[in-house]
């Protein structure tokens, strides 16, 4: 068993919570079943939160303790402030299920972002990050 393989099941779970909003994101769903998309992304925030906490006491406390994977570690978490900064601000902006219909093509536009900016992350995490952390 790797080191990372909770963070990577952790991954798969985002994933499949990412799976069940991707189907929503047409305007008939974002007006229709606002309440189901605010309720899934309120899951999904949790799940996220959940990792990130996780992954700051466990994953990053390894990293930089370590010369050999502090650079990588404290690159990442710098890059996360970002990506943590605008999750906060879509959260914020579709906070209600009348957010998400009362203009369903930016939610869907800005929802896109948010999946693929995750989706891209998760990707780099799993193959450089927690590449290195498996070595530690």
């Amino acid at each position: 068993m790797a080191k990372s393989d909770m963070f990577r099941n952790q991954h798969k779970e985002l994933l499949d919570l990412v799976g069940k909003i991707t189907p929503l994101l047409n305007p008939q769903a974002a007006k229709d079943k606002s309440a189901d998309i605010r309720a899934a992304l309120t899951g999904l925030a949790g799940k996220i939160t959940m990792h990130l906490q996780v992954e700051d006491t466990v994953l990053y406390v390894k990293m930089l303790a370590d010369p050999k994977a502090k650079a990588t570690a404290e690159r990442f978490q710098r890059e996360m402030g970002g990506i943590k900064t605008a999750l906060t601000g879509y959260l914020g902006k579709y906070a209600t299920p009348a957010a998400i219909a009362a203009n369903p093509a930016s939610f869907i536009a800005d929802t896109q972002g948010i999946i693929k900016a995750l989706g891209e992350r998760i990707k780099k995490e799993e193959s450089e990050l927690y590449a290195l952390f498996d070595t530690l």
